[in-house]
C-alpha cells in the first residue's frame, strides 16, 4: 500500500463515489449562484472550488472506501 490508499474497493452504488458526492455538492452550489452565462459559470465554479476543503475531500475518499481510518 503507498501513502495511505489501500486496495481500490469493489465497484459500489454511485451514490457512495466521491466524485459523485463532490459533483452533487458543486450542482447544489451552482443552482443556488444562477450563473447566467458561460463566463459567469466559469468564474463561479472557480470560486466555488474554494468550498472544497481539503478535510472534507478526505472524508469523502474515506466514506467511500478509498481511505483508511486513523
Amino acid at each position: 500500500m503507498n501513502g495511505g490508499f489501500g486496495p481500490l474497493p469493489p465497484a459500489i452504488l454511485a451514490q457512495s463515489q466521491p466524485i459523485e458526492m463532490a459533483f452533487s455538492k458543486l450542482k447544489a452550489l451552482l443552482q443556488a449562484a444562477e450563473p447566467r452565462n458561460k463566463e459567469a459559470l466559469w468564474r463561479t465554479i472557480g470560486a466555488l472550488l474554494d468550498r472544497f476543503p481539503p478535510a472534507q475531500c478526505r472524508n469523502m475518499l474515506r466514506h467511500a472506501g478509498y481511505l483508511r481510518s486513523g
